[in-house]
């Protein structure tokens, strides 16, 4: 019967079976508000199997957007907010795991373009904004105490190449200070070259 059909496809993850076999064959039947329940407790199910490593956010995502499909506005109302909160929660966990390594290797510009990518409403941001802050400020550092003209050149360079990989304002901001010093220190030379 359509009905087992519904469950057998739902027990193997076949979402795309599922609305088929609901949309043709369950839609309006006696069966039809039994279907629904099953529906909401499987993309409910979903959640937990994600959040208990049994599901990874893409294959979890990828049976919840099958279940839009569903012709009931509830159903399909969940799995899309299911969907869309799975997604922004894993692909944003993903994204922190990838930037703490990095910054442990010191590779803090990559640290900072992985968080970049992370969702605003991202449940644990407070965390991103440490971690891209800490990030920030260890950047930042190695464009303190310069002496010579190369050196600001060089770092004038770097902050210019970060702010195209990571639109970060405090790197421009710091790159305008670090020409700022590289015209005063080319002055202050002529001054002295002229004065010899």
């Amino acid at each position: 019967s359509p009905s087992l059909r519904l469950k057998w496809y739902l027990n193997r993850d076949n979402c795309m079976k599922v609305v088929d076999v609901y949309n043709e064959h369950l839609k309006g039947t006696s069966d039809d508000e039994t279907c629904i329940e099953e529906l909401l407790e499987y993309i409910e199910e979903t959640k937990v199997r994600w959040k208990e490593g049994e599901l990874s956010y893409r294959d979890a995502v990828v049976n919840l957007d099958n279940l839009r499909g569903i012709n009931d506005k509830e159903v399909s109302g969940e799995a899309k907010y299911m969907a869309e909160f799975i997604q922004r929660e894993g692909f944003g966990k993903e994204c922190y795991a990838k930037a703490e390594t990095h910054s442990v290797g010191e590779d803090y510009i990559n640290a900072m373009k992985m968080l970049y990518q992370i969702d605003e409403n991202y449940l644990a941001y407070s965390e991103v904004i440490k971690l891209n802050g800490f990030c920030k400020d260890m950047i930042l550092k190695e464009t303190e105490e310069l002496y010579t003209a190369v050196e600001l050149e060089k770092a004038i360079i770097k902050m210019e190449q970060y702010f195209a990989i990571v639109p970060e304002p405090a790197f421009a901001t710091r790159k305008g200070q670090l020409e700022n010093e590289l015209v005063a220190l080319k002055e202050i030379m002529e001054i002295v070259k002229n004065a010899s």
